[in-house]
């Protein structure tokens, strides 16, 4: 199979992250009410274990500025040529799977990947349901989503092994949120490799740069913008290069403000970020480290080129 087949294999596989993007675009449009919209998706959040991230639910601006004027994805229809049917046969003879055949092996390939896309967004329901249950305890204690961030989940069971409002338990949580945050602030001064083989690792940091995943063949010349889990909805970011550290779910809500393309520190090419881009034919490099991804971030401009597997900073003149 061509890497143009490939693709195309690829961008016919929708999830639920398309559904999620299709409904905001929907409430904008008058076609979906807010409350049908949050019932639904209201607990995903831009980084999903992070309790400083609002959910859907707990966000104003979510709805903000102006749908397309049709769906950006529609639906591909993939059908194994029959030269592309006799190899893959031949290969699943050649490893003894004789129970498939190639439609099946296609069939499943597209089922599984976009049966893991809908376990994530299964999962992060009840993991945004449990870090809302603690911001709420939190509240009560007069602990904010920042000074809860500090403590890990044995952290605050070992705190409420007394019971919730065990004044000694409060105590030793305040205690626990101030050693962990002066560490924190220790630790944001120290900067090591990403692999230690040898003693001298630790003495001269070497900033390696990833291998760049690229999705698609499309080509693109820029402006960039960073985005965090706090990033609001209102910045203006079509037709820009979006750069994010490490993408989840939660950062759907992107791909309804028309980008250009999408760049990452982190993430491989069977990422739920890959995974997206394939299904919006979307330019994007995924996993490019933390050196290239600083350079990129910080330039103003960026030429993203996936069929010559391209990604650096360009000057404009005039």
């Amino acid at each position: 199979m061509t890497a143009r087949r490939l693709k195309l294999f690829r961008c016919s596989i929708k999830t639920v992250s398309t559904e999620v993007t299709s409904a905001i675009n929907a409430v904008r449009q008058g076609r979906l009410h807010p409350a049908q919209f949050f019932t639904r998706y209201g607990h995903l959040r831009p980084g999903s274990y992070n309790i400083r991230s609002l959910r859907y639910a707990d966000r104003n601006d979510l709805f903000s500025g102006s749908p397309p004027s049709q769906e950006t994805t529609e639906a591909i229809d993939f059908v194994l040529t029959l030269s592309e049917r006799h190899h893959i046969n031949q290969l699943l003879k050649q490893a003894t799977l004789d129970s498939i055949n190639a439609d099946s092996l296609i069939k499943y390939m597209s089922q599984a990947i976009a049966a893991r896309e809908l376990s994530k967004f299964v999962f992060s329901r009840f993991l945004s349901g449990a870090l809302e249950a603690i911001a709420t305890w939190g509240i009560t204690h007069d602990f904010d989503r920042e000074a809860l961030s500090y403590l890990t989940l044995d952290d605050l069971m070992a705190c409420l092994d007394n019971g919730c409002d065990n004044p000694a338990g409060i105590q030793q949580a305040r205690e626990t949120i101030s050693h962990y945050r002066h560490i924190f602030q220790l630790q944001k001064q120290v900067k090591i490799g990403q692999i230690i083989t040898k003693i001298e690792d630790l003495d001269v940091i070497r900033m390696e740069q990833g291998k760049v995943n690229f999705i698609g063949n499309g080509r693109v010349e820029a402006k960039t913008v960073a985005l965090t889990p706090k990033q609001q909805t209102t910045q203006n970011l079509s037709k820009m290069i979006v750069c994010i550290e490490n993408a989840d779910p939660g950062f759907d809500w992107i791909f309804t403000q028309q980008i250009a393309g999408l760049v990452t520190c982190f993430g491989g090419p069977n990422s739920h970020m890959a995974i997206r881009c394939h299904e919006f034919g979307l330019p994007a490099a995924l996993g490019c480290g933390e050196m290239l991804y600083l350079q990129i971030q910080q330039s103003e401009n960026v030429i993203l080129d996936c069929e010559n597997q391209t990604l650096r900073p360009w000057r404009v003149f005039g």
